[in-house]
């Protein structure tokens, strides 16, 4: 009952605190000639948020929100990879030091990381399963890392099955603003604790003409999903979607799944993909809504990220790499369905 009740708080406080950004704007007074000191307050003037950030740049370098208590929220340096997330208790929910993460619930570690090897105490990680695969088909997969540690994105990677009959299985992706490339089965499972391996012969005969084509294949995605969404929705042209729904992996693939054959599947939130479809429309929405709010003042995006439940949290990128995500994901384009 205790536990409950603080939940149910710290989620008011929360709310109250996401109203207050939205009325609040940051005064800003310089260090130097290149950096910044920014601080936010509520109409009482409680302190909600302090950060240093570089002259014209949308990503702080260092960030702590407050509860209106005033009690600490959120303690971040992105220059040196750390970031606590603390409860209204004041204990430990979520943290980030270097390579090192932990993610808490109700005063219980469910998800803990050294490097790239993570283990988590709410879905087991799977081993890398045999797949009979052919050129053109679309693996999906969940892999668990900071960034994805709330587990509750149904994916969180994607590539495109490149190798020919009878070699090693080879998938081509990238992460994000990377150039593409190819990897092994192993290697696109990197702490996996879902997958869903497709098959469509109208993507799969794009995918040959893409793969001939050098101009595409040389030049950095933005996104995992950039490859994948170029050839899908050229296809299905008639399908309108914003830039932000051919981004997130749960998205794009609800749409693929709709056209395609499932070759294999593995995921403890459905029983079977029929169930991704049937939730489809609730789970957009939820998405884009919440998209919505954190990018509704680009200045505020890192902030009002960092205040949702909103599924991948940006705890393991360098700066220069936040700036360019929030710079291309807070456009009027990105959110419209007309975008290219």
């Amino acid at each position: 009952m205790i536990v409950s009740n603080i939940i149910t708080c710290t989620i008011l406080l929360l709310l109250a605190l996401k109203q207050a950004f939205c009325n609040s704007f940051p005064v800003c007074t310089s260090i130097n000639s290149q950096l910044l000191d920014c601080v936010r307050l509520d109409k009482n003037s409680n302190i909600l948020l302090k950060e240093t950030r570089r002259q014209g740049l949308l990503m702080p370098l260092t960030l702590q929100l407050f509860f209106p208590s005033g009690q600490m929220l959120v303690d971040a340096d992105f220059i040196n990879k750390r970031l606590t997330r603390f409860a209204l208790d004041g204990s430990v929910e979520e943290m980030l030091n270097g390579e090192h993460y932990l993610r808490r619930e109700n005063q219980k570690t469910v998800v803990e990381c050294d490097g790239l090897n993570c283990i988590s105490n709410r879905y087991p990680i799977l081993a890398v399963p045999d797949l009979s695969l052919q050129f053109g088909d679309i693996l999906f997969v969940t892999n668990l890392n900071p960034y994805s540690g709330r587990q509750t994105s149904w994916f969180t990677h994607v590539g495109v099955v490149v190798s020919k009959d009878g070699e090693p299985l080879r998938l081509l992706g990238n992460d994000l603003f990377e150039n593409l490339s190819e990897s092994s089965l192993s290697e696109s499972f990197m702490n996996p604790w879902a997958y869903m391996a497709l098959r469509s012969e109208a993507f799969s005969s794009k995918a040959r003409e893409i793969s001939k084509n050098s101009n595409i294949l040389s030049r950095p995605m933005r996104t995992c999903t950039e490859l994948v969404a170029g050839i899908f929705y050229a296809i299905f042209k008639d399908l309108k979607r914003s830039e932000f729904e051919k981004m997130y992996p749960d998205l794009i693939a609800s749409d693929i799944l709709a056209q395609s054959e499932v070759l294999a599947f593995s995921h403890p939130m459905f029983s079977d993909p029929k169930k991704i479809l049937e939730s489809d429309s609730e789970h957009r929405k939820k998405l884009i809504l919440a998209w919505q709010k954190i990018t509704s003042h680009p200045e505020m995006a890192l902030a009002n990220l960092l205040l949702t439940d909103f599924p991948l949290q940006p705890l393991i990128y360098r700066p220069d790499l936040l700036e360019a995500l929030l710079r291309y994901a807070t456009t009027d384009l990105y959110l419209s369905s007309e975008s290219p």
